[in-house]
């Protein structure tokens, strides 16, 4: 029997909810895009507890099922990622190996400056082997200058 839940991750099998099939089928195209050229990005903004984390998820498993061996999918929290407000913006390299570590199960250094973050996702010279799709969860939580 299905009941009413109002917090965290809602699982169809047990909560009442309603599905959104059509708005994360339109999420995964515009991910996935061209597979052979490449998607886009979006962002979604929308108040507490509307069910931002719940469609990344849908989203994200529904990609690794149909397009897991084109892609390498991760899903990235930055919520745990604590800047104070005399931190450098550069301090947030720092921590880019756990979060990849933790999203990826990929051990990296620091990189040393911004072209070298960029570095890890190039296309042509990349610590990953296949095309990868990230959803960062909890984004707008990063200084305006990391973002």
């Amino acid at each position: 029997m299905r009941s009413f839940y109002s917090y965290g991750p809602v699982n169809s099998q047990e909560h009442f909810c309603v599905q959104r099939r059509e708005l994360i089928e339109r999420c995964i195209e515009q991910l996935v895009g061209n597979i052979d050229k490449g998607g886009r990005y979006f962002t979604i903004w929308a108040p507490r507890q509307t069910g931002k984390t719940w469609v990344m998820r849908q989203v994200r498993d529904d990609i690794q099922a149909r397009y897991g061996d084109r892609f390498i999918v991760g899903a990235m929290s930055v919520q745990g990622t604590v800047f104070k407000d005399d931190d450098d913006v550069d301090s947030f390299l720092a921590k880019v190996p756990r979060l990849i570590w933790e999203t990826f199960k990929i051990r990296i250094d620091p990189p040393n400056d911004w072209e070298a973050f960029n570095g890890l996702f190039d296309r042509d010279d990349s610590i990953f082997a296949k095309p990868v799709i990230l959803f960062i969860d909890e984004f707008d939580g990063l200084p305006p200058k990391v973002i």
